[in-house]
């Protein structure tokens, strides 16, 4: 009964032991795996009315998991785009601009420094970290922040090359120079570390539209003058018939409905239908 009585009594403080490291843990604030979830997303992507020079988009930074919150440090970014699109103009460092008053962070952590290499490749510059509790909770609802709205203006009032698209891809967090890595740091919330997260394009860096720019513009097409025609017996050969309409119309005439689609190349005044059978 001795014996049994002093294991009993040396176990009391391993016992304890292992009650406190209980305690402690259960106090500790771990975060859920998922932290990372979250989504940089660029679109809106669109040259302003009347104009041909110049392409306007957004960039925005969604939360994915509703169930923790996402504190933001830092963000920048490296965006590759189509040089062929210039028309030969060349690129000149201040040619993309942030529009202003279009973040929605706090004026200490929205972007204020972009620039444009000769690489095609824009630089958005980043933001010294608030510090843990200063961040910037990050929304989850669709579609997020938006970190800023920006503008390219090709050189010289010269259009962007008609039919080309900008082709807008954001850099990995793993590019080097003479690259520039697209960049979000987080404050995490079992440590309260600023914590750079693994940005992958076509993951969780997205560019949502690749526009046609400066494509020809098809308007709706008023009625025109046709020609020919005349009587004509049920089952007979048919009647020539044209149609007089402006450039870059081209017309298809079908039994009881006509069908008009824009052309890229210029039409004559008159388009002929040739001999159609009737109806």
């Amino acid at each position: 009964m001795r014996k049994l009585l002093n294991k009993m009594l040396r176990m009391v403080p391993l016992l304890a032991l292992v009650l406190s490291f209980a305690q402690t843990n259960a106090q500790r604030p771990y975060a859920p795996s998922a932290e990372e979830d979250f989504l940089i997303t660029l679109q809106n992507v669109v040259q302003p009315v009347g104009t041909t020079n110049i392409l306007e988009f957004d960039i925005y930074i969604q939360d994915t998991d509703p169930s923790q919150d996402l504190q933001m440090a830092t963000f920048q970014a490296g965006i590759n785009f189509n040089l062929s699109m210039l028309s030969g103009q060349a690129t000149t460092a201040t040619m993309t601009t942030i529009v202003a008053g279009s973040s929605g962070l706090p004026a200490a952590m929205a972007p204020i420094s972009i620039s444009t290499t000769a690489a095609g490749l824009i630089r958005i510059a980043g933001r010294a970290a608030p510090g843990c509790g200063g961040g910037f909770i990050i929304p989850t609802t669709a579609p997020g922040l938006r970190v800023g709205t920006f503008r390219m203006t090709n050189g010289n009032g010269t259009a962007f090359a008609s039919g080309s698209t900008p082709n807008l891809v954001f850099t990995a967090s793993t590019a080097i120079t003479p690259s520039y890595a697209t960049r979000f740091a987080y404050y995490a919330a079992a440590t309260c570390l600023n914590t750079q997260a693994v940005i992958t394009p076509g993951v969780n860096a997205n560019v949502l539209e690749n526009p046609v720019l400066n494509a020809p513009f098809c308007t709706d097409v008023l009625a025109f003058a046709v020609t020919g025609g005349g009587d004509y017996c049920e089952g007979g050969t048919g009647l020539p018939v044209g149609l007089c309409t402006v450039n870059q119309v081209d017309a298809n005439l079908y039994p009881l409905t006509m069908v008009l689609r824009c052309r890229y190349f210029p039409r004559n005044r008159f388009s002929p239908f040739f001999w159609q059978p009737a109806c």
